[in-house]
């Protein structure tokens, strides 16, 4: 497959175009009339005007683009060994032995693919088994999804970064193509929010000491308003890391983060799994489905998908951190939304969000991308807020007014979180501080329990 998508963007034109760090592809594509001099063609039989070579003096410029996944439909995939028509050979750094490679229960699914837990034995020569998910087609997926498949295959091998889901390998050969990358314990972060909810009762009936043996494994312990904006810097720095990077994710949204151990944000769905998670979260268009209500305005009615269009989408990200998963634009169909907002319609503030975090918010939903914060800005802001948890999030107070922000049968009993105590924070916070709490590698927790 090839490593890059080329965006044709100006023809017959005398200069070349600037570079720009925020790349636009997936233009409609246009065309450009092209004159020839009638008195220098030679006018001969049929034969011979085909085996004339004409050479056109005409400039044409193209940025060449690394974008997460393709989008065309075409006919299914017959037999799985047609992969060779794309993957001629093995890669010797990634490719793992398929006979290593124990296949388990199925974790997600959509109409085309599927990805599913397994365990590898030798992962990249590390003695003994280790448990990996593995990203697969299903047999009536088209060329076009193995495509999309090989496309996220190419840009993983790229990335490294902590809060980017990691690649292990793939089995290219013999067989279906099967992506081998990280196993995320909990699951989609959409969904780890849901189940939060219910977490801070049961808790606080049972033992209100922090030091007590049920805390004793830090994973199972109720959400604090400083995880949750731990959760969304994990998140920004993934982001930034990926816009250095010079690639786009186009579908950034609660449902394609993977939370794993330790509670790290990870970044996923580069193409296949748009199709393994909720599909009511997408609007069904003649060129495939798209998450409209995570879209920023330039990419729903031009097709422009930027690092800017990321930081749209990376606001409606916020908002589904601060309910805890809840749907966006709550009672808003996504076929009314085009008209919303181009009159510049924006979410309201959730009941248990400060003015700081939404009018964050509001900035990364700017009408015109310039105008939007970077993902640097971004994370610094929310590196402080990190100081000031306790100013910006009141997950004591009970389930929002709006039940249409959870969307879901927990009663108001069943959704209110343990708060911070009162344990004092650092006076800064630098992102190294971050990380070492982060990683476990500083023995006292940001907030103590």
């Amino acid at each position: 497959a090839s490593q890059e998508s080329q965006q044709f963007l100006s023809c017959n034109s005398p200069k070349p175009p600037i570079a720009s760090a925020e790349m636009t592809f997936r233009r409609p594509a246009q065309a450009y009339p092209i004159s020839f001099p009638g008195n220098n063609l030679r006018r001969g039989s049929q034969e011979s005007i085909e085996t004339e070579t004409f050479k056109i003096p005409v400039s044409c410029f193209f940025r060449p683009v690394t974008y997460m996944s393709l989008v065309n439909h075409v006919e299914p995939i017959k037999n799985f060994q047609s992969i060779h028509m794309f993957f001629q050979q093995e890669d010797p750094k990634w490719e793992f032995p398929r006979k290593n490679l124990v296949l388990g229960k199925t974790l997600g699914e959509g109409e085309f693919g599927k990805v599913v837990k397994a365990t590898a034995f030798r992962l990249k020569g590390k003695a003994g088994y280790t448990t990996v998910a593995v990203k697969m087609l299903k047999e009536n997926a088209s060329h076009s999804e193995l495509r999309d498949l090989l496309s996220e295959f190419t840009l993983l091998k790229q990335v490294n970064h902590p809060h980017v889901i990691k690649m292990y390998g793939a089995c290219s050969q013999d067989g279906p193509l099967y992506l081998i990358v990280e196993y995320a314990k909990f699951g989609s972060l959409r969904n780890f929010l849901r189940e939060s909810r219910k977490v801070g009762p049961s808790y606080m009936g049972r033992d209100t000491n922090r030091n007590s043996s049920y805390l004793e494994n830090p994973d199972d312990r109720a959400l604090t308003m400083g995880d949750l904006i731990s959760f969304a810097w994990q998140i920004s720095r993934g982001m930034q890391y990926l816009a250095e990077m010079k690639l786009v994710h186009r579908d950034l949204a609660a449902r394609n983060v993977l939370v794993a151990e330790g509670r790290k944000m990870k970044i996923s769905d580069f193409g296949l799994s748009r199709d393994v998670y909720e599909e009511d979260s997408y609007v069904k268009r003649s060129k495939g489905r798209i998450p409209v209500k995570w879209m920023a305005i330039e990419s729903l009615f031009d097709h422009i998908y930027t690092t800017q269009s990321d930081v749209w989408s990376f606001g409606v990200l916020l908002w589904e951190i601060v309910t805890l998963g809840g749907n966006p634009y709550p009672g808003i169909a996504p076929e009314r939304l085009f008209n919303l907002l181009k009159t510049g319609y924006r979410m309201e503030r959730p009941e248990n969000c400060s003015e700081e975090m939404y009018n964050l918010m509001l900035r990364c939903w700017k009408q015109e991308p310039d105008k939007r914060q970077t993902f640097s800005d971004i994370s610094k802001e929310l590196e402080k807020m990190m100081v000031k948890s306790r100013d910006y999030l009141d997950l004591a107070a009970s389930t929002p007014a709006d039940a249409l922000l959870y969307d879901d049968a927990l009663s108001e009993e069943d959704t209110p979180l343990v708060d911070c105590n009162n344990a004092p924070l650092p006076r800064t916070l630098p992102s190294t501080w971050i990380e070492n709490k982060l990683y476990g590698r500083i023995s006292h927790a940001f907030t103590r329990f």
